[in-house]
């Protein structure tokens, strides 16, 4: 799979998300952790149409979503470049600023980004979760207004 790239991965993706959204239920870390690679390459080559092909992308997020709080480190070392990959596909910057307001599907997975790391009590998993703000305000654009009072007390 991974000799394959940008635009055939599209072509495959109604069968390669459905073996790869069993693996990422597993109850087995291994099999998270190579559900998650398979889902970064086929986020990095894939283009936004293809992606909301039979609601995949809502599917795969929602997927992902669930490992932002993972006990296992390196499943959430994974899972939240992953999970930003994803929303940077799937979310549109407003482009006026009666949209900033506006709530789209990256403010869910942000809301509870930012609540699972000002509540993380470990150090080296708080660490991880504040070495991706920068990323995560980059992705948000101007929509991380909304979001500033929770990242300046994080």
């Amino acid at each position: 799979m991974s000799h394959t790239k940008f635009p055939y991965i599209g072509i495959h993706l109604t069968k390669l998300a459905p073996p790869c959204l069993q693996l990422i239920s597993s109850s087995h870390d291994e099999n998270k952790i190579l559900a998650l690679k398979c889902f970064n390459l086929i986020i990095e080559n894939i283009g936004r149409s293809e992606m909301k092909v039979n609601n995949f992308d809502h599917v795969i997020c929602d997927e992902i979503m669930k490992l932002i709080n993972h006990p296992s480190f390196e499943v959430l070392e994974l899972s939240i470049p992953c999970s930003l990959s994803l929303m940077n596909l799937m979310t549109d910057p407003p482009h006026k600023l009666q949209e900033l307001w506006r709530p789209n599907s990256f403010d869910m997975y942000l809301l509870s980004y930012l609540e699972y790391a000002a509540y993380e009590t470990k150090s080296n998993r708080k660490h991880l979760y504040v070495k991706y703000l920068e990323r995560i305000i980059q992705t948000c654009r101007q929509a991380i207004i909304k979001h500033l009072k929770s990242i300046v007390t994080l």
